[in-house]
C-alpha cells in the first residue's frame, strides 16, 4: 500500500505520469519545478475514464468508486457549480495552500447524453495567492 503502491496500481492501469511519493499533509505543497506526488489533466481523465466507465476495476469496485466520487462535497463551487442541476457529477477536488495550486476532476452525466471526463487544473502564480474555485467553475463551463 502507500504511496509506492498506489503508484504500481496506477501503473497497471496504464498511467505512466501519475506519481505519489509522500503522504498526506506533507504532499500538500506544489512548489514550482517538484515533480513529486504529480500528474497531469490528460492522465488524471484518462486514468478516471478507465476506472469510471471501463473495465480498471470489477463492476462491484467501481460502483463504490463512483458512489464515492458522486458523495463529494467539496467540489461544490467548482466542476458541480458548472453544469445543471440535474446532471450527475462524480469528482474529486485538490487543493494546496502553497504555490496555491487547486482542481477538479470528474466525470459527468449530461442528460440524455454520453457521460462526459474533464479535469481543470489552477495554478496561482505567487506564493502567497489565494486559489479561486471560480476560476475551475468558468473552465468547466468552456
Amino acid at each position: 500500500g502507500g504511496p509506492a503502491g498506489l503508484t504500481a496500481f496506477m501503473r497497471s492501469i496504464g498511467d505512466t505520469t501519475f506519481r505519489l511519493d509522500r503522504w498526506e499533509l506533507e504532499l500538500n505543497s506544489a512548489i514550482p519545478g517538484d515533480a513529486r506526488d504529480t500528474s497531469s489533466p490528460r492522465a488524471v481523465t484518462e486514468s478516471l475514464q478507465k476506472l469510471t466507465l471501463g473495465s480498471a476495476l470489477a463492476a462491484p469496485q467501481r460502483q463504490q468508486f463512483v458512489d464515492w466520487l458522486k458523495g463529494n462535497t467539496t467540489g461544490n463551487h467548482r466542476i458541480r457549480a458548472a453544469v445543471p442541476a440535474d446532471w450527475a457529477v462524480a469528482d474529486k477536488t485538490g487543493t494546496c495552500g502553497v504555490y496555491c495550486t487547486a482542481n477538479d476532476y470528474a466525470v459527468v452525466w449530461p442528460t440524455g447524453r454520453a457521460p462526459i471526463v474533464l479535469a481543470v487544473y489552477t495554478r496561482a502564480p505567487n506564493k502567497d495567492d489565494k486559489h479561486s474555485e471560480a476560476v475551475i467553475a468558468a473552465a468547466a463551463r468552456l
